[in-house]
């Protein structure tokens, strides 16, 4: 290049010879290391990516903050030659700068996503910290470009795709939640088996990530999360307890597709003890090994002191034939110096046999305790909660108002029961503790009438259950009070739940009245975030 200067001063002279140079050096003409996106496809440059990643990463830093579809293009167009090369030096650029990365993840066409996503899995394998920081910075931008991508790496490489998961959460659990409702969209299987691999390593960040993404497709994500507990059960309930059950929104949108009493946390009653306030547990074991409940614990208003409950098979005059269900068994719980209106609640637990679910290739989280309904002539369910597995037998118990006969039963889909419509709770300060109210609304939509079984848990104990009989196309309503000691409570009922923290008063002696007429205070509720198009 030949530089002209013409008749200026000394000082005007060495103004031009530096934006001359400077605008040389900006073009690369002065500086044979920068590197146009044109070259990253010639050999030179893919030479230098194999022998020296780290600065053939620069140029791909460089290039992005320049123009980042051009990089886009340059990168798709190298990974077609070389794509060990390639893949090392968009590895590199990531750990040096994952935001110029994200501007070419997000600015490459979409007829490119699939030449691009193989890269950024590449990519991923060598340094999946890196690519995962960059693919959640991208999210933030454009969440159906890095959908896409991350939908390929899950068609390729499931453990890839959760370990990207897991990174892109810590970085930004709400914009990864997006990509992966955007995943379940385009194929929840897939993305199930991601969320399983994922909740088995970081339960905590995947379960931040899993309740943002309801928000945005509570059908699709609730697929996948079924694909997911299919594969892993209990690493998915932890994943949905360390996220989910600390969200009120999340958990209601869940639980319209999944009942959460399948998976919630629970805490076992203890015979003669309790956590809450009221009445004592009564314990009562079968005495025939025949039958598959394990235990049952009775939670009386009044406990008559000779209380028992005979457990023994059965086989009903009416089968248990509900279209999609398989049968496990009949038993008979009868109440023995009793009534069922004596009864609070009552815990049983049961087991059934691996090779019979998985031999008939029934879903963990579909097994129902059902009651059979005399008035109405059929078997109406209650969800039974997953609690673990041995070698030999699956492990569940179920909350229930009363005994009677019944079924277990499983079914290959997973499908809530009638959905509590609305839950309203109300509390107020006593003496002593603190006064809880729910009132529940549950609708039936169908043309028959059904049964539904609900329970009040506090602090994941269960308190109380009721059953209501709800007539065709109608709504009804029920009240659950209890009353627990100061301190911080969660109340649930069914998908609703609700924190509440009493502070012990100042004066705890001005509180003479047990039960005041409190104010209800709905749950928030939310409206889905719209899927991305």
């Amino acid at each position: 290049m030949t530089l002209i200067v013409a008749r200026f001063g000394k000082n005007t002279s060495l103004a031009i010879l530096v934006v001359v140079c400077a605008f040389g050096l900006s073009c690369g003409i002065f500086n044979k290391t920068a590197v146009s996106p044109s070259d990253f496809s010639q050999d030179s440059w893919l030479s230098k990516a194999a022998t020296d990643s780290e600065k053939a990463g620069d140029d791909l830093v460089k290039a992005a903050n320049t123009n980042s579809g051009e990089a886009g293009l340059g990168i798709v167009a190298a990974s077609r030659k070389d794509m060990p090369a390639t893949a090392s030096a968009l590895a590199a650029a990531a750990r040096q700068n994952a935001e110029s990365v994200a501007k070419i993840i997000v600015a490459v066409d979409p007829k490119d996503s699939t030449s691009l996503g193989d890269v950024v899995l590449e990519a991923a394998r060598k340094d999946t910290s890196s690519m995962g920081i960059a693919l959640a910075s991208a999210a933030r931008y454009n969440t159906r470009a890095v959908g896409k991508i991350v939908s390929l790496i899950m068609d390729k490489d499931t453990k890839t795709a959760a370990d990207i998961i897991i990174v892109g959460a810590q970085e930004d659990s709400e914009a990864l939640g997006a990509v992966l409702a955007d995943c379940a969209i385009t194929d929840s299987q897939k993305t199930g088996a991601a969320f399983a691999i994922a909740a088995a390593n970081a339960p905590e960040v995947t379960g931040a990530a899993i309740s943002a993404s309801l928000k945005v497709d509570p059908g699709s994500v609730s697929d996948a999360l079924v694909r997911s507990s299919a594969l892993d059960p209990a690493a998915t309930a932890k994943a949905l307890v360390s996220g989910t059950f600390f969200d009120p929104v999340a958990l209601s949108l869940l639980g319209k597709q999944i009942s959460p009493d399948a998976w919630m946390p629970e805490v076992v009653p203890e015979a003669r003890g309790d956590i809450l306030a009221g009445p004592e547990w009564k314990a009562s074991l079968p005495s025939d090994d025949s039958v598959p409940i394990s235990g049952i614990l009775t939670r009386f208003d009044q406990a008559p002191e000779d209380a028992g409950i005979e457990i023994s098979r059965l086989e009903p005059d009416v089968r248990d034939s509900r279209e999609g269900r398989t049968v496990h068994s009949y038993v008979k719980l009868n109440p023995a110096d009793f009534d069922n209106d004596d009864v609070m609640v009552a815990r049983v637990a049961f087991s059934v046999e691996k090779s019979w679910l998985e031999g008939s290739g029934l879903h963990r989280w579909s097994v129902e305790f059902s009651r059979f309904n005399e008035s109405i002539g059929s078997w109406q369910p209650v969800t039974a909660k997953y609690l673990n597995e041995d070698e030999t037998h699956i492990h569940f118990s179920v909350p229930v108002s009363g005994f009677s006969e019944w079924s277990i039963s499983g079914s290959p889909s997973v499908k809530p029961p009638v959905p509590v419509s609305d839950v309203v709770f109300a509390t107020a300060a006593v003496s002593g503790g603190a006064y809880m109210s729910a009132l529940v609304e549950v609708e039936n939509t169908g043309s028959y009438p059904v049964d539904r079984s609900l329970s009040l848990w506090i602090d994941s104990q269960v308190h109380s259950s009721q059953t209501v009989t709800i007539p065709a196309g109608e709504t009804v309503s029920v009240d659950f009070r209890a009353t627990v000691g100061y301190g911080a409570h969660n109340f649930r009922v069914d998908r609703f739940s609700r924190m509440v923290s009493f502070a012990l008063p100042e004066n705890p002696a001005s509180f003479n009245t047990p039960a005041p007429s409190p104010t209800y205070t709905s749950v928030p509720t939310s409206t889905p975030t719209p899927s991305p198009t």
